[in-house]
């Protein structure tokens, strides 16, 4: 049902739909909030709500969705932080929240998604540090946390990820030196750390 024109909300009855493996409204005109009824959807594998005009909070509830791969919210109107119950989201494999207004900091319970390839925060208002169990996603190849307020040093433990091919901290408020040691990246073909506060490349 993506790309649609499609308007309104998502209604609450969507979570009678208790065997739906595949929900994609995304590229609609759908506002209101997620319903919390989703998280009946236990069997759901993607959600695809990007492009649209959804507001209020990733809902806690969004934990129960036990069998998620992919999680796309892209471009709405979300806001308040990444809720602490995605660690139950094992199965994991793409997240992506870019371009919406999502605060507080990037929880450190993240490094027990071990399938987690694609990691796509970019374009929000998240602050704090990138958490050191970050490193321990080693299928994890692209990381774009643009475009956000993260300060502190860049971890070198980030050369623990030897699949990234894609890493994107710019816009943010790192300082310190870069001390990634990058010879331990070998399939990486974007590195941007540009416009921070001071990074010394040395």
């Amino acid at each position: 049902m993506s790309t649609n024109k499609l308007n309104g909300t998502i209604t609450e009855s969507i979570g009678n739909l208790t065997k739906l493996a595949y929900l994609s409204l995304d590229n609609n005109q759908l506002g209101g909030t997620i319903p919390d009824s989703i998280q009946y959807l236990t069997k759901l594998s993607q959600l695809d709500l990007q492009n649209n005009y959804i507001s209020g909070n990733i809902p806690t509830i969004i934990g129960n969705l036990v069998s998620l791969t992919q999680l796309s919210l892209n471009n709405n109107y979300l806001k308040g932080s990444i809720p602490e119950s995605i660690r139950y989201l094992t199965y994991l494999f793409s997240l992506k929240l870019k371009g919406n207004s999502i605060g507080g900091t990037i929880p450190t319970n993240i490094g027990q998604l071990n399938f987690l390839e694609t990691i796509d925060l970019s374009n929000n208002n998240i602050s704090g540090t990138i958490p050191q169990q970050l490193s321990h996603l080693t299928n994890l190849q692209f990381l774009n946390l643009q475009q956000n307020g993260l300060s502190g040093t860049i971890p070198n433990t980030i050369s623990n990820l030897a699949n990234l091919y894609y890493l994107d901290l710019s816009n943010n408020k790192f300082n310190g030196t870069l001390s990634v040691p990058i010879q331990n990246l070998p399939s990486l073909l974007w590195l941007d750390v540009s416009f921070n506060v001071e990074i010394d490349p040395n």
